[in-house]
């Protein structure tokens, strides 16, 4: 059996969809980011898009990787890009906003952002950057690096619903490795 898909865009950005979110507080309110385009919304369940300049005027990157949003509502929004023609570097961080895109502010000490995830359990935000893997939570002084027992950057995440499974590749030229923790990464 086949699935129909209907183009609803968005189709007036200068990049490609990279990032797609939708929110947790209301089904109809979608968020999309572009690796040049910057960041839309709908709220209409993706019938018509409007770009998120409050976004761009607050410095972020127009460059997107990546976007989760805690059990809380906050949304989070990773830039730079480290696959295809744009260079690593034209991330400037992970930014967030607390109330659905009206202001945002940027996660301190991030950068080069590849991947963000969450899970239901908590309002931490797992990072891969070019470092290694990060958490932050709102509140926090600063990221928190996470010793995955292999040295390199990350560039793919994903965590299960709970947060107690974390599965991420680290990349120290080769050899790449994924790693696995079973607790949350404490282990």
């Amino acid at each position: 059996k086949s699935i129909a898909f209907m183009d609803y865009g968005p189709d007036n950005i200068g990049g490609r969809t990279r990032a797609i979110q939708v929110d947790r507080m209301w089904n109809d309110r979608i968020w999309a980011g572009g690796v040049s385009g910057g960041l839309f919304v709908s709220y209409n369940g993706a019938n018509s898009w409007t770009k998120v300049t409050s976004y761009i005027d607050a410095g972020a990157s127009p460059n997107i990787s990546s976007m989760t949003q805690t059990t809380d509502g906050t949304l989070y929004v990773a830039t730079g890009y480290s696959y295809g023609p744009q260079p690593e570097g034209s991330g400037n961080g992970v930014w967030y906003s607390q109330d659905f895109g009206a202001s945002w502010e940027k996660i301190p000490g991030s950068s080069q952002q590849r991947e963000i995830v969450s899970s239901d359990d908590d309002n931490y935000v797992w990072i891969a950057t070019s470092t290694g893997l990060k958490k932050w939570k709102l509140g926090d002084a600063s990221m928190t690096s996470i010793s995955v027992g292999a040295s390199g950057g990350s560039q793919s995440l994903s965590i299960s619903k709970d947060g107690s499974i974390i599965i991420c590749n680290v990349a120290n030229n080769p050899p790449y490795k994924t790693v696995v923790s079973r607790d949350g990464g404490v282990n």
